[in-house]
């Protein structure tokens, strides 16, 4: 199963995540603090019942957070290809975040169907 979403702005750390074909929304906040950022979550705008933040990345940590679990991005990501802009995140499934055409995009790949971040 694959899932793509559009970030309604290029500042990708404060926007919101839109499907092609009306799915849940997201929306992406990032705190700072005085050395830089300090965490971005992710929360789903409708659709999704959640106690909390379902998805967070910690920036001093340099790890992500999700459903809580946690995991460090050195252990996550991987480029798409030599000379590729885009790049490809395992979790349960394949998340490839790419800039193309003034547009940030990412594309889900699930192994056991649709599930939801």
């Amino acid at each position: 199963m694959s899932t793509r979403l559009t970030f309604t702005t290029k500042d990708i750390l404060n926007s919101r995540l839109e499907p092609a074909h009306g799915s849940t929304s997201y929306q992406i906040d990032t705190t700072r603090g005085l050395l830089g950022r300090k965490t971005t979550s992710l929360s789903p705008l409708s659709g999704i019942p959640f106690n909390g933040v379902p998805g967070a990345i910690k920036w001093h940590k340099a790890q992500f957070d999700v459903n809580d679990e946690k995991r460090k991005w050195s252990n996550l990501q991987h480029r798409t290809g030599l000379f590729s802009s885009s790049r490809r995140w395992q979790w349960t499934g394949s998340f490839k975040v790419k800039y193309r055409n003034n547009q940030w995009t990412v594309s889900l790949q699930f192994k056991y169907g649709p599930q939801h971040v």
